[in-house]
């Protein structure tokens, strides 16, 4: 039951924080050109890539 919960929790923030990284893309692509989506701005997912290794490497260099 406790690995259902602790799952549960980890889908949840993933989607928040995906949710939330998107929001503030808009958010930054609209104050800058006036439209609502940027085709360049960086896609969540290679977002994530580039800061989880970033955290790799720093817990790696302790």
């Amino acid at each position: 039951m406790r690995i259902i919960t602790v799952m549960t929790l980890i889908i949840l923030s993933a989607c928040s924080n995906q949710s939330m990284y998107e929001a503030i893309q808009q958010n930054q692509c609209l104050e800058e050109t006036g439209n609502m989506y940027c085709h360049e701005r960086e896609r969540y997912d290679e977002y994530k890539r580039k800061r989880d290794e970033l955290l790799k490497e720093e817990q790696s260099s302790k």
